[in-house]
């Protein structure tokens, strides 16, 4: 397993940008964006995402969970836009899905009552809040169970 000492030998982090430079043999910037929009580097011909390595580099340890993108923006590996999280905590702190209808978090059409539905997902049950006449009283209705269930990591859109 990759250490910090070993880490700091190879790659130089600024955790004001959030981005990896390699020190020796190979110059310039550290990584690509591997599909998801995460930044992959590679060291000792094995795969690392680079916020873990992040957290290696500042904290001298690996994260004992996931490590949430506070922003929402899987590619800003800036320090301050890191912090570890379960993977519930971090499945809350995502957008809403590219195909709602509304662009808001737990707010979706029903089409046989022409309202707005809003649910929440709280572990393996789904919770119903209720039907609404607006996409953002449903999307409000949301984001109020979210911050009850969620705290910090809870976001609306």
């Amino acid at each position: 397993m990759l250490t910090g000492s070993r880490l700091e030998r190879l790659l130089k982090y600024d955790p004001e940008t959030g981005i990896f430079n390699w020190r020796r043999y190979r110059k310039g910037v550290a990584g690509w964006d591997n599909g998801n929009r995460y930044v992959q580097i590679t060291v000792d011909q094995k795969h690392y995402l680079a916020h873990r390595l992040a957290w290696l580099w500042m904290t001298g340890r690996w994260p004992e969970h996931e490590i949430d993108h506070i922003d929402g923006n899987s590619s800003n590996n800036a320090f301050r836009n890191l912090r570890c999280a379960t993977s519930t905590q971090n499945k809350a702190n995502t957008g809403a899905r590219s195909r709602s209808l509304s662009g808001l978090k737990g707010a979706s059409w029903h089409k046989s009552s022409r309202k707005w539905r809003s649910r929440i997902r709280i572990g393996d049950r789904e919770i119903f809040l209720g039907m609404f006449n607006t996409a953002e009283e449903a999307g409000a209705a949301y984001f109020a169970a979210a911050k009850t269930h969620f705290g910090e990591f809870a976001r609306a859109s």
